[in-house]
């Protein structure tokens, strides 16, 4: 039996599948061996907004400095507002950005009825469910 030569044309130097980034080597690189690949997963916005205010919660409290917990607010803030932005459009980023800064506002009274933990946890809920929902009602 005779084989058959099979060609396998490269796919394609960026390939986006289920929001996993996978970028290949050069078209030119070596004969010999398989190509480079180097895979990223972008991360859901939530994430950064949840790790903002429940790290920064975090931080504060162990740490008994609440700038370092404002920092850590601060960077999961701006890293989901650039996302946004980039997502949704700036007015949309502008309307979440003023949900996350109120819902971490808001946390401190209600940290007095219910709780610092169940607070922070109430406000991350709220951004991270207003992010979900801007995501289904705005398709850019």
């Amino acid at each position: 039996m005779r084989a058959i030569p099979i060609t396998l044309t490269p796919p394609p130097s960026t390939v986006l599948r289920d929001q996993v980034r996978i970028e290949h080597g050069p078209a030119d690189g070596p004969a010999v061996g398989a190509r480079e690949m180097k895979a990223t997963m972008a991360l859901p916005i939530e994430l950064y907004t949840t790790v903002g205010l429940v790290g920064g919660y975090l931080v504060a409290s162990q740490t008994k400095k609440r700038e370092l917990g404002g920092a850590v607010l601060a960077a999961g803030g701006a890293v989901a507002s650039k996302r946004w932005k980039d997502e949704l459009g700036a007015p949309a980023a502008f309307a979440l950005g003023l949900i996350y800064t109120t819902s971490f506002g808001a946390s401190h009274p209600l940290a007095k009825k219910i709780g610092a933990w169940p607070a922070v946890f109430a406000a991350a809920g709220v951004t991270a469910g207003a992010s979900l929902l801007a995501h289904k009602l705005i398709k850019r």
